[in-house]
């Protein structure tokens, strides 16, 4: 009789972290040229290279609210207005970028690429507004 009853987790629904509605305010925009994209990464070893959320908006104005529903948590954001509509950041042959760029904390890199810490931001369901500054 036993051998009949269902798994427990096949019964039960998956359990799923509560979402917290996250507003990231972006200005410095061109407005009127491209797309603006905006990366969250979890993964601090995958920083730049693995996206666990990404949203893109139309450049319509030079401040725009982004929203992204994400559980709690410490989440490295980094946000790009992509001039050319290539879907990818454009950078010179020194890899710096060349169009407007910005990152978590309005950190901003001097010689090197961006840390995954120094970009990181807390979400939480009493912090879940953000700013960043495209430069």
């Amino acid at each position: 009789m036993l051998s009949t009853l269902l798994p427990l987790r096949s019964v039960l629904p998956a359990i799923r972290p509560a979402l917290i509605k996250t507003l990231l305010t972006l200005s410095g925009i061109h407005p009127g040229k491209g797309m603006v994209v905006v990366r969250f990464y979890n993964q601090p070893d995958q920083f730049l290279q693995t996206v666990y959320v990404q949203k893109t908006q139309l450049a319509s104005q030079s401040t725009l609210n982004v929203t992204a529903e994400l559980p709690a948590g410490t989440y490295a954001v980094a946000a790009f207005q992509d001039l050319d509509g290539n879907g990818e950041l454009n950078t010179n042959w020194l890899r710096i970028p060349t169009e407007p760029v910005g990152f978590g904390n309005n950190f901003r890199p001097r010689m090197n690429k961006p840390t995954f810490d120094e970009c990181a931001v807390a979400v939480t369901e009493h912090h879940n507004a953000l700013v960043i500054a495209l430069y």
